[in-house]
């Protein structure tokens, strides 16, 4: 059995209550659909539910789902999933876990280095 198809969906959903981030800060910086909420935070936070779902389909037809963490930025990882995870993992094992995670993060274990 091998992975034959890698598909990631970016999505972002509105909350049913509007987060209010002035209720743990007084100074908040708006960036479009993100915020930070400037003097309880450093971290940028986003005004909807976001994540990346990642949907690998083997020769077999056999399908499985998975969530690739983004809580900002999902776009971002769903490009990640596509352009470098996807090329990796076709035409392997799904159940070859151990060397799929390590191909994985050995694939950009250097990156991030000074150049």
């Amino acid at each position: 059995m091998k992975i034959r198809k890698v598909d990631a969906f970016a999505i972002k959903i509105a909350p049913e209550q509007p987060r209010d981030p002035n209720q743990n800060a007084e100074r908040v910086e708006s960036y479009g659909d993100y915020f930070i909420a400037a003097d309880a935070w450093t971290s940028i936070y986003s005004r909807a539910h976001e994540t990346c779902l990642v949907r690998l389909e083997t020769d077999t037809g056999l399908v499985g789902w998975g969530e690739a963490q983004a809580p900002v930025g999902a776009r971002a990882t769903k490009a990640l999933v596509e352009d470098l995870c996807r090329p990796v993992v076709l035409g392997r094992d799904p159940f070859d876990v151990e060397f799929l995670w390590y191909r994985l993060y050995s694939a950009m274990r250097e990156r991030g280095h000074i150049t």
